[in-house]
């Protein structure tokens, strides 16, 4: 197994060292994000199973992700480090200009990420006009709709289980129509806040 470097193919395989550049210069259709996070006292760093969910289930309906992990990149986060996260965010993305992720998701949002996320997500919008979605347990908390309008900025956010509305999400993104309101899960920031969706069989 190669060792993993923070930069994942789709479904969470390590790409060795000497492949990342070249992984990275094929482009992908959605990118996926993980944000760092400062470690617990005797703690490690938990691979971001949530995000090789999504991924598989892109995978199956043609669709060629990536998963970007900061945690990794950053094993010694701490909530002082934003510029360190927004320059690797957009050194990342700049080798994309020619050919950027048409979906851009990060998560999960939770209270230790926040701050992280809302700063990825600007990196984002500063290196590519993607459109930018979130989400995690955060995103099932009655005023995330307010908190993704006025502090995220992101376009749509996810609550509850993310594999089909992810692929739904996509669906939309891929066709250049705008986002809509009736993705089960899938909330806008300032709108009604969905019920958390739950995937009945993964």
């Amino acid at each position: 197994m190669p060792r993993h470097t923070g930069f994942l193919k789709a479904g969470g395989q390590p790409v060795a060292p000497g492949r990342s550049r070249t992984l990275v210069s094929e482009g992908c259709d959605v990118l996926l994000i993980n944000p760092p996070y400062p470690r617990r006292f005797g703690g490690g760093i938990v691979p971001p199973i949530g995000l090789c969910y999504l991924a598989a289930a892109l995978r199956r309906i043609g669709v060629v992700p990536q998963i970007l992990d900061l945690a990794v990149a950053l094993p010694e986060y701490r909530f002082a480090d934003g510029e360190k996260t927004v320059q690797l965010v957009r050194t990342y993305l700049r080798r994309y200009r020619r050919n950027p992720p048409k979906l851009i998701g990060v998560g999960p949002v939770v209270t230790a990420t926040l701050r992280a996320v809302r700063q990825i997500v600007t990196a984002c919008r500063t290196e590519v006009a993607s459109k930018v979605i979130v989400g995690g347990p955060l995103c099932s908390v009655p005023g995330i709709s307010a908190v993704a309008r006025d502090y995220l900025g992101v376009d749509a956010y996810v609550a509850g289980d993310g594999e089909s509305p992810i692929s739904e999400v996509w669906k939309v993104v891929a066709s250049s129509t705008d986002f809509v309101a009736d993705i089960p899960g899938v909330g806008l920031p300032g709108g009604k806040e969905p019920p958390p969706h739950r995937e009945l069989d993964l």
